[in-house]
């Protein structure tokens, strides 16, 4: 029989280290968790914060509420109080396509299940599609309808009461919709415009009597060879693992895949007459069960369809390195920027448009082409939409290009991994002399698939100036990158451009002159505010600036130069600018600065760097002070953070909840400190 063996001193002393490290590791790894729990929470309150007081989810929420049931040709509007109590309406407004038709003016209250006529005192008499609006008295939107094209005194409403389901139908003016007759369109029909829903449907697709439907839910473009429409269409939740469109292209150095993304369903139909001919198609996107997923909430949201092989096909997909990339490697052109993404094709496809509420404001087709820019070679990339525009009402008409119709859906270039620079820019720098874009954060689907978060950018063209600065397009000459939008006025800005860098500014009478040619204060508004940011690209693209051609009485028709703000991804200590946007550095120094003509010209001139130190203390005190950049933050965020995060996961890889947090902190850590730096410089500069 063996001895017990007895615990010797060391060994009770390394059991009681063991035991100790043991505890400590626990508790460590305690702290951390409540750490992360703690940021996380941080974040949700932010979020939470702008969802309470954001109008948009104010809307989402009362859009349940009082709904647009029916919609007559002859001029009239029904409304619905779907909620459990009475509803008083005084002061709902009637929009169509962004002008105010009609108010409730005297104190009604609408009861529950019932409805109310507001009268427009006109017919609606389009011929093609406009936007609906109902609106609060706060002039919050409560729900806007994208509104066909209808016939003489015909009605397009729910086909029950508040339902989601609608159609064409007789009028039922004050009494139920159930006691409508569906009207025959003669045209192919769906039962449910594209939209985001609560639960799962069907979808009933309706045609001509005597024709065939054939669909098809994958985004491809359905043939005679398709599935025949024979019972309506499920249409569910489909988010998961089952995606297609994820590492498409060899250029993409990384076998990550996300574990599941966001889907929805893309129904393409066409009807076939009974000798073959295709007569009619029409596509819907639907997505259910994700409409109130945080990282989409409150956002615009674009949907695109078009034929998957458009896009990632290795012969014929513009969105892949593809072949252009691999014949040029079999030549021996191993210099040679070449790549299907580089070769400007231009692919049919439809695209969607639902508000921050998810209203649906626009559809149409577009021509689709690839956005050449700095994330071009990227995994997530942008596109180029050219249509006819969107329609007075929806908030992405202020986005579409002016003159081209041209609609931009930009990644946020050297800031996409967190999407927050250009926008906290438009929140600071509001209401100056010189102009910014309209900018909002997007999420954009294709062909049902989750595509990442996306920019829409105001275009600089005649139609933002014209809105910007209450003008008329034909009384302005525009100029961007040195080249004016009409050439038989290229010569306006040549002239004045060769004065500056010619004459003498050092002379009073020449600046002067200036003055009487340029809004002083607009260039020095859009050069500080360069310098102070610290845009590592200044001076790589020309001023965008503009002027009217006549001399009028008005702040912006005196025919002055202004000027407007270019891209600014490229700023606040950026890390892929490696320094060059620090919060120490002397910006005054780069090239775009020292090597500028038309600048150094002007720093001749003893008032005009006068004028640049007070602009640039304005700046500092007033605009980018570091209570605003933390007030304006704490907004960003909130639009911003959760889209940024799941954007990442989409195509990059999983990121912990710090993600964000962090690069927030380096931003308002810039802000603390830039001050004093830029101060200085400025006034080395000026002395």
């Amino acid at each position: 029989m063996k001895k017990k063996r007895k615990f010797s001193i060391f060994d009770l002393i390394v059991i009681g280290l063991s035991a100790a490290a043991l505890i400590g590791l626990v508790l460590i790894l305690m702290y951390a968790r409540q750490e992360e729990t703690d940021k996380k929470l941080e974040l949700e309150n932010i979020s939470q914060e702008y969802e309470k007081d954001s109008s948009q989810n104010t809307s989402a929420q009362a859009s349940r509420e009082l709904v647009i049931n029916e919609v007559n040709q002859a001029g009239w509007v029904e409304i619905y109080n779907m909620g459990k109590e009475s509803r008083n309406i005084k002061g709902v407004t009637i929009w169509l396509s962004g002008e105010e038709k009609s108010k409730v003016s005297e104190e009604i209250r609408l009861a529950s299940k019932a409805v109310y006529i507001i009268e427009l005192k006109e017919t609606l008499n389009s011929l093609e599609q406009s936007v609906l609006t109902l609106q609060d008295v706060k002039g919050q939107n409560i729900q806007s309808l994208l509104l066909p094209v209808l016939q003489d005194d015909e009605s397009y409403g729910c086909v029950e009461d508040g339902s989601s389901e609608r159609s064409f139908m007789t009028a039922s003016k004050e009494r139920t919709n159930q006691e409508s007759e569906m009207a025959a369109r003669g045209e192919l029909v769906f039962s449910v415009p594209g939209g985001f829903y609560n639960s799962a449907f069907k979808l009933k697709l309706e045609a001509p009597e005597g024709y065939k439907i054939y669909y098809t839910t994958d985004g491809t473009q359905p043939t005679i060879k398709s599935a025949v429409y024979t019972e309506p269409i499920p249409i569910t939740n489909r988010s998961g693992s089952n995606y297609n469109y994820v590492c498409a292209d060899s250029l993409w150095f990384t076998d990550y895949t996300p574990s599941t993304v966001k889907m929805g369903t893309v129904v393409r139909a066409i009807a076939v007459s009974e000798d073959g001919t295709i007569t009619q198609q029409k596509s819907e996107s639907y997505y259910v069960e994700i409409g109130q997923s945080s990282d989409i909430m409150n956002l615009p949201i674009l949907s695109l369809t078009t034929d998957p092989e458009n896009l990632f096909d290795y012969f014929e997909g513009m969105y892949v390195s593809g072949r252009s990339y691999e014949d040029a490697i079999a030549r021996g052109e191993k210099d040679a920027i070449k790549a299907n993404y580089r070769n400007k094709w231009r692919k049919s496809a439809h695209l969607e448009y639902f508000e921050p509420n998810q209203d649906k404001t626009y559809e149409g087709d577009v021509e689709l082409s690839m956005l050449v820019d700095y994330s071009i070679e990227e995994v997530q990339k942008g596109f180029l939409a050219q249509g006819t525009g969107a329609y007075e009402g929806s908030s992405l008409e202020k986005y579409y290009n002016g003159v081209s119709a041209q609609l931009q859906i930009q990644t946020n270039k050297r800031d996409n991994s967190y999407k927050v620079r250009e926008y906290l820019i438009s929140e600071l720098f509001k209401d100056r002399a010189a102009g910014i874009w309209d900018i909002s954060p997007c999420i954009l689907f294709i062909d049902g698939e989750y595509w990442g978060g996306y920019m829409l950018k105001s275009n600089y063209d005649e139609k933002y100036i014209a809105g910007r600065y209450q003008v008329t397009q034909e009384e302005m000459v525009f100029v961007k990158n040195g080249f004016a939008d009409k050439s038989q006025y290229q010569a306006l800005y040549d002239e004045f451009y060769d004065f500056v860098v010619s004459e003498d500014m050092s002379l009073q009478k020449n600046y002067e002159q200036l003055q009487m040619q340029m809004d002083v204060q607009s260039y020095l508004d859009y050069f500080c505010a360069n310098m102070f940011l610290a845009n590592a690209d200044y001076g790589l693209e020309e001023a965008t600036a503009w002027k009217t051609l006549a001399e009028k009485e008005g702040e912006y028709t005196d025919g002055k130069w202004r000027f407007l703000l270019g891209k600014m991804d490229y700023t606040i200590a950026n890390r892929t600018a490696k320094g060059a946007s620090s919060s120490s550095i002397d910006t005054y120094l780069q090239p775009g600065v020292t090597d500028d003509p038309f600048l150094q010209s002007l720093l001749k001139n003893d008032e005009f760097k006068s004028r640049l130190s007070a602009t640039m203390s304005d700046m500092v005190q007033n605009v980018f002070t570091e209570q605003k950049a933390k007030t304006a933050m704490k907004t960003t965020s909130a639009m911003c953070s959760k889209m940024a995060v799941s954007s990442y996961e989409r195509f990059i890889g999983y990121t912990d909840d710090r993600f964000f947090k962090n690069e927030e902190e380096r931003i308002l850590d810039f802000f603390e400190k830039r001050g004093e730096y830029i101060l200085k410089y400025t006034d080395e500069l000026i002395k």
